[in-house]
């Protein structure tokens, strides 16, 4: 397995900061996430990308640029 990965966005979750079809990279490794960070991860069989937006004890919450039209951490 590469130690990167690029994904492409799809839908409008992460507007306007990444439109839908905007590449994004990231490394598969990490040392540490931070509130701020964008967040490649798995859900209910789909990878989501989405923002860090809470850190507390062992979860994160993590939440769309364009709440309106994001599902993330307040629903699920």
């Amino acid at each position: 397995m590469l130690p990167f990965m690029i994904r492409r966005v799809s839908g409008h979750s992460m507007m306007p900061v990444l439109p839908p079809k905007t590449l994004v990279y990231g490394f598969r490794w990490y040392n540490r996430i931070k509130v701020g960070d964008v967040v490649v991860f798995s859900h209910d069989g789909k990878e989501k990308i989405k923002r860090v937006s809470e850190i507390a004890e062992d979860k994160i919450f993590v939440l769309g640029d364009h709440p309106e039209a994001s599902t993330d951490s307040r629903s699920y």
